[in-house]
């Protein structure tokens, strides 16, 4: 529901492009296909940065 009230929020504000591209993520496929390239960007950067290790899961693998 918090996300549903941002993509109000940027339709109030004017900001319809916004608004629809965060309206996609929505939809769980997308949501899921969002969300994987986000933690594979994380991953990329701190490895680049010579940083530590990120772990998807928080059990230790």
């Amino acid at each position: 529901m918090n996300f549903e009230l941002c993509v109000d929020a940027l339709r109030d504000a004017d900001f319809e492009a916004a608004a629809s591209t965060f309206e996609e993520l929505l939809d769980r496929e997308t949501w899921v296909e969002y969300a994987l390239e986000q933690i594979q960007m994380v991953r990329d950067v701190a490895a680049e940065l010579g940083g530590p290790t990120i772990h998807t899961w928080p059990d230790g693998n």
